[in-house]
């Protein structure tokens, strides 16, 4: 199964930029790598510029004259799978909205499907939280916690 997120940027004149993130949207993958590769704005804004991505990973160009394309065998170990670059699709460009307030009523109450937004804010990422965004680093370590916690329930649980 996948964990859908959306990734994003408020911009300086506060309108806001998101793509769709089809998997591993957890904090303890897809936190720790924006944390970790991309956390300043022109790092997110590549992330924007390539749209929509199945797969979030610790590079976003491939090395040149090696292949890297949306199947298994063809892809470059740690480099992100955007959907136009490598697998060819149209219409997955980043989504934009007027304002923070925009994006939170019309689209969340439809994208029941996103379990994690995280959103690049003031030089710092932050995760939508109980209906609120805060502060990513503030939370990392307990996130990360509880989805261990909630993996370790499931695996244990199968078939009880």
């Amino acid at each position: 199964m996948s964990t859908r997120s959306y990734i994003g940027i408020e911009h300086p004149n506060k309108k806001i930029e998101m793509v769709y993130c089809h998997n591993d949207g957890y904090v303890s993958h897809n936190g720790i790598k924006l944390l970790s590769f991309y956390n300043n704005s022109k790092a997110v804004e590549k992330i924007m510029k390539l749209g929509c991505l199945s797969f979030l990973d610790n590079k976003l160009t491939p090395k040149k004259g090696v292949e890297h394309a949306f199947y298994p065998k063809s892809r470059q170990k740690g480099v992100s799978l955007f959907f136009k670059r490598d697998r060819g699709d149209t219409d997955v460009d980043s989504l934009k909205w007027d304002s923070l307030d925009h994006f939170l009523k019309e689209v969340l109450k439809d994208a029941w499907y996103i379990e994690y937004v995280y959103l690049f804010k003031n030089n710092r990422w932050h995760l939508l939280h109980k209906g609120k965004f805060v502060v990513l680093s503030d939370l990392i370590d307990n996130l990360i916690d509880k989805e261990r916690n909630e993996a370790w329930e499931n695996e244990n649980t199968k078939g009880a």
